[in-house]
């Protein structure tokens, strides 16, 4: 049996099977592609871990997802996720020509091919930027592009938080565009309309509905996000417990079952809010501390060599310049970075210029890696980056 055949029928018996799975334990329905015909690259927003199976119980056609290199890391499950799915795999934050040329072979062969062009999952519940090469993708690929929106899946899985809660998560097509439509449109067109389809702003669509999410602790690691405090703008004396969510100053506020915070005093307000907030304050206190110490933390650095091993760990203390990182006395200019990313809920990972692998940094559960990958935007003029 060939490769190609044996994927086809593996995601027909698991679809089948893991469809009344998800759905039951998701609380997921979703808006069925099966009148769409392939092949068509299906891209989606980012919203929870889950985002695949929700995109394989949409597509009933064999589709290939593009993956992040993490899972070639897992002995076990990485070789059967590799041998049942075969997905294409990339490097998170690396802009991937050996990832495209996968995709559009694929493509050519007649699959459909699934990807979240956001690289990563939201942290605020809005969708991320689309990088503009995901546009040229799509017109050059040959093929259809179908855009697909999932809503309720932040609330569900907020990236920040260690566990599920219970609730609702929908899926809908937001989009189909033939080869010729595409031909017709320029690249950057194109990327206005995956901008525009893929875009969900998690607490304008909660506005509308009013779900409820139900969970235990559902406040704690938010800190993991928010760093700073609205009330004392002190960076990393931020806490959480329970469903509290509080500073070493006196500010507390309560995170409820439809997301948002309430305030001693009244005043309700939403991470969407908080989060920009916090990266304005940022770029402004980057302007303000030239040569000067943001913040630090004692983390651990890894390095992962090329074949995805671990080689090396030590613990270091990470502190961040507004135009450098440091670690431990060694000095890593901004300029010297080829790309930047932060994996699952707070592992920072740092790609040199020059450097084959790459190094990550990881902290306790309540790490906030969000705040080194901001300080990296402000410097480089990038509001989008990469997460």
């Amino acid at each position: 049996m060939d490769e190609q055949k044996r994927h086809r029928i593996l995601y027909k018996i698991i679809r089948a099977i893991g469809k009344p799975i998800v759905c039951s334990v998701f609380h997921y329905r979703c808006e069925s592609l099966k009148d769409v015909e392939g092949p068509y690259l299906l891209l989606a927003n980012h919203t929870t871990d889950v985002d695949s199976a929700f995109l394989g119980i949409a597509s009933p056609r064999h589709t290939y997802f593009v993956a992040t290199e993490n899972i070639t890391r897992f002995k076990f499950w990485g070789k059967i996720l590799l041998y049942v799915f075969g997905p294409i795999i990339h490097y998170k934050g690396m802009h991937g020509i050996r990832t495209t040329r996968q995709m559009l072979r694929k493509l050519k062969n007649g699959c459909c091919v699934a990807m979240f062009p956001e690289g990563n999952r939201t942290f605020n519940g809005v969708t991320c930027p689309i990088p503009p090469v995901t546009g040229q993708l799509a017109r050059s690929c040959g093929a259809k592009l179908v855009t697909y929106r999932i809503k309720g899946g932040y609330f569900m899985s907020p990236r920040w938080h260690k566990g599920d809660r219970k609730g609702k998560v929908w899926g809908e097509i937001a989009g189909v565009y033939t080869p010729e439509q595409l031909k017709a449109m320029s690249a950057e067109e194109v990327n206005m309309a995956i901008e525009r389809d893929l875009f969900v702003d998690a607490y304008e669509e909660q506005k509308k509905v009013r779900y409820r999410y139900k969970g235990q602790d559902i406040a704690e690691t938010l800190e993991s996000t928010l760093f700073l405090c609205p009330k004392c703008n002190q960076i990393g004396h931020l806490h959480s417990q329970g469903n509290r969510f509080f500073c070493d100053c006196g500010y507390e506020a309560v995170y409820d079952e439809y997301g948002s915070l309430n305030e001693t005093g009244g005043k309700v307000t939403t991470v969407t809010e908080l989060d920009k907030a916090q990266q304005a304050y940022l770029e402004q206190l980057c302007k303000d501390s030239a040569g000067k110490v943001i913040f630090s933390d004692s983390i651990s650095e890894e390095y992962i060599n090329e074949d995805h091993v671990k080689v090396e760990a030590k613990e270091v203390e990470l502190k961040a310049y507004p135009d450098a990182f440091e670690m431990d006395g060694e000095r890593l200019s901004f300029d010297d970075i080829e790309a930047i990313a932060i994996s699952e809920r707070n592992t920072l990972m740092i790609h040199k210029k020059g450097v084959a692998g790459h190094f990550q940094y990881q902290g306790p559960i309540f790490f906030n890696a969000l705040k080194y990958l901001y300080v990296y935007r402000v410097a480089k003029g990038r509001p989008d980056g990469f997460l």
